[in-house]
């Protein structure tokens, strides 16, 4: 494993456990910016990334900040719809079973950290 994907999961650690990055962060920020856009993980890592000085000062934070503020919109939304949804199908009688995402966003310590293109 190399240093930079040591550091995206030290990111994602923090994320994920609410906790500082242990790992050093010297990553190029457009460079993780990318690949987070790449990997749809905007929203995963930006809770590490926003306990970084050197992240949260960096020019291109506010446009990092703004996709994440997109992915708590579209959180929103998908979890609404889903909740009408299945409030539709309890009335109507009809049998449903919510896979993947629906059932798996509740698990984070944020449900928008994970995106489903459902």
């Amino acid at each position: 494993m190399n240093d930079f994907q040591k550091g995206i999961l030290s990111l994602l650690k923090a994320s994920l456990l609410e906790i500082e990055p242990s790992q050093p962060i010297d990553m190029d920020f457009r460079t993780v910016y990318d690949f987070a856009e790449k990997q749809q993980i905007v929203a995963a890592l930006y809770y590490g990334i926003s306990q970084v000085p050197a992240y949260t000062s960096h020019p291109l934070f506010g446009a990092f900040f703004s996709r994440f503020c997109m992915y708590l919109s579209h959180n929103a939304d998908q979890m609404d719809t889903i909740i009408r949804i299945c409030k539709a199908f309890d009335e109507a009688g009809v049998d449903y079973m919510p896979v993947k995402g629906t059932l798996l966003k509740p698990m984070y310590p944020s449900p928008e950290m994970r995106t489903m293109g459902d």
